[in-house]
């Protein structure tokens, strides 16, 4: 699903452990929390990178008492998600050139592919309705089995409740 080929099914990547969906925060930033070389700030959304001889150095954050420069001894990892991430760099100078220059930016490092290509993934659910009771669905028939489910979840934390529901694609 991350690949260059966006073709294709399988199943869907998700944030789960021992049955619970999870943040990434709660993931991948509560693990390293006490890192001595690590500080994570809440709050701060970041407006630019800052940027000598294409190497980023620090980023510009905003918070409540106004914009603030953070510096990095050795790197920055910029993880905004698929919108944020081109548009901080973009606003870093970071892009197609032309863009930034009709935009008013001034060109830092003239790379096209930023901003660029991004695809939605497009779904459709369908819904049925059965007289089988063997797949999953809410019924006063279907009510022993999702006990079960249920009590299944919480010893075990596997079977339909550890479920995002919509474990594959294509």
């Amino acid at each position: 699903f991350n690949g260059i080929v966006q073709e294709g099914a399988g199943v869907y990547q998700t944030t789960t452990t021992k049955g619970r969906r999870q943040s990434t925060a709660t993931a991948f930033l509560s693990p390293a929390k006490h890192r001595e070389n690590l500080q994570i700030l809440t709050e701060a959304p970041v407006s630019k990178l800052l940027v000598e001889d294409k190497l980023v150095t620090g980023v510009v954050i905003r918070s409540i008492a106004g914009e603030r420069v953070v510096l990095a001894n050795k790197e920055i990892i910029l993880s905004a998600g698929s919108v944020l991430s081109p548009a901080i760099l973009m606003r870093s100078g970071i892009g197609d050139g032309n863009t930034l220059k009709k935009s008013g930016v001034k060109v830092v490092h003239c790379l096209p592919g930023v901003g660029n290509n991004l695809q939605d993934h497009l779904s459709c659910t369908l819904y049925t309705k059965s007289k089988c009771r063997i797949p999953y669905g809410i019924s006063l028939p279907a009510l022993p089995k999702l006990a079960w489910w249920m009590v299944d979840y919480l010893i075990r934390r596997i079977g339909l409740f550890a479920s995002n529901i919509m474990e594959c694609g294509g």
